[in-house]
């Protein structure tokens, strides 16, 4: 046996050696080592927590995605996840910001307890994209652009939990930098992993607006379990709304109001099954003050709601946060969650409410104006932009003239590249433009190549 076990490890070196590119031959690698970790002979090699958490966003006014991030770095490396295990993607401008009246610290909550201290990023700034993000899901470390390089290294044995707290729309989520990450290649990613055993179960938590549509498609037999903060059409919340209002300004909130609920409730009771995480957190949401209340889902092989949450999060050895009871049936609406805003607006509410409410003659009242006037402007450019890019594709304002219509692959891979001419030509496309980004698939849907977008939004982005 022993023999055969160190045939299987040279032949799992030969073969990544050998491998310029992590394709066919590194997958096969991969492969041959689950085997080798699967046979009989190690039966007694433990399963390992994996976790790969993102915030999806960046500046100041998005404070709490990043507070969400570190805030279940925090409950996982105390619920005992190695460092080594935990992948995070975070822009990380909010701790050292120059409107954090603590700098250096992130709080998630009232308590003002410091959840940044000790998080480890991995892809910071320009490198937390959506093209390393699919490259870490995969673990393939040769389509990294940046970033210190490391992927999710599971096998078969192992349980991953991933977390995404930013902005999203109808089957795409917001990434900090560049293109957005789409539902359906993120869908087939997960089906490919399932069928090449790199995982024994996943749990995947998603905090954004929209946040249901992305798992429409989500097979429910490739052991892949998640929950959503709303529904397909639905806005997600902020909550702990209110911190750093200087001037007599709104301030930012701390946290998202379905990430605090789970992750509170993770720190009380990691004992609870996820199916009963999943009923407190939608009990917690569904009573905020938040109107219309967003309708927390669960999604995929439902029978992974069985599972402790200590599977995937660890076990607490102490508490970060004082919680309530999340399973009294008498609570009614929760005090623990104030001042709900909807995702959609916030950035704007908070610019415009800080110019409302400073005075013309205190001394941030011309940066606050600023500041207010270029979100608006970037407003203006992204409805711009994509109806003069339709309006010379089709010839007309609404762009509604279909040429043919293509199979989801080629879809997928048209969307993908008209995102990425559009970002090279146009920038980037901000959680508002996120709506437009639908205009992309009727574009591919009408037969648009490279070449005609690329000459269109050249000639609209340039002028």
């Amino acid at each position: 046996m022993k023999s055969t076990g160190t045939v299987l490890m040279i032949l799992v070196l030969v073969i990544l050696c050998i491998s310029s590119t992590y394709t066919t031959s590194a997958r096969l690698a991969d492969n041959v080592f689950t085997k080798f970790l699967n046979s009989d002979e190690y039966d007694d090699v433990p399963e390992t927590k994996w976790a790969v958490l993102v915030a999806g966003s960046k500046d100041w006014t998005n404070y709490r995605h990043q507070a969400d991030v570190c805030h279940a770095y925090q409950v996982l490396t105390n619920g005992g996840l190695s460092k080594e295990n935990i992948i995070v993607f975070m822009y990380d401008d909010i701790a050292y910001n120059s409107d954090n009246p603590f700098p250096g610290r992130i709080y998630n909550s009232f308590q003002e307890i410091d959840v940044y201290e000790g998080v480890e990023v991995d892809y910071a700034g320009e490198n937390a994209t959506a093209d390393n993000l699919l490259a870490v899901l995969l673990g393939n470390p040769f389509q990294l652009i940046g970033g210190n390089g490391k992927v999710l290294s599971s096998s078969s044995r192992d349980r991953v939990f991933m977390f995404y707290s930013g902005h999203g729309n109808v089957e795409i989520l917001g990434m900090p930098v560049g293109p957005v990450f789409k539902a359906k290649p993120f869908i087939e990613l997960l089906q490919a992993n399932y069928e090449y055993n790199y995982f024994k179960s996943m749990v995947i938590y998603i905090n954004a607006c929209k946040s249901g549509s992305i798992f429409t498609l989500l097979p429910n037999n490739i052991s892949v379990y998640a929950t959503t903060s709303a529904n397909a059409s639905e806005n997600s919340y902020g909550t702990y709304c209110g911190f750093g209002n200087d001037d007599g300004g709104d301030g930012v909130c701390l946290g998202s109001l379905y990430s605090v609920a789970w992750l509170q409730h993770t720190e009380a009771f990691d004992r609870a099954t996820l199916g009963q995480q999943y009923k407190a957190v939608q009990f917690q949401v569904l009573n905020s003050w938040s109107t219309p209340p967003s309708q927390v889902q669960q999604l995929g092989d439902i029978s992974i709601a069985n599972d402790f949450v200590s599977t995937y999060m660890g076990s607490r050895e102490r508490l970060i946060h004082q919680t309530r009871d999340y399973h009294s049936s008498s609570s009614s609406r929760s005090s623990n969650f104030e001042d709900e805003v909807p995702c959609a607006e916030h950035e704007l509410d908070y610019y415009r409410n800080r110019v409302k409410r400073s005075r013309p003659d205190s001394p941030n009242y011309a940066r606050y104006k600023k500041e207010l006037d270029e979100r608006l402007a970037q407003r203006k450019l992204e409805d711009d932009n994509f109806a003069g890019i339709r309006k010379l594709l089709f010839k007309d304002e609404t762009g509604s003239k279909v040429k043919n219509v293509v199979n989801e692959v080629q879809r997928n891979n048209c969307f993908k590249s008209l995102m990425d001419i559009y970002w090279k030509n146009c920038g980037s496309i901000s959680e508002y433009g996120m709506r437009l980004a639908k205009e992309f698939d009727k574009m591919c849907d009408a037969g648009v190549t490279d070449d005609e977008f690329m000459a269109a939004s050249t000639q609209v982005c340039s002028a």
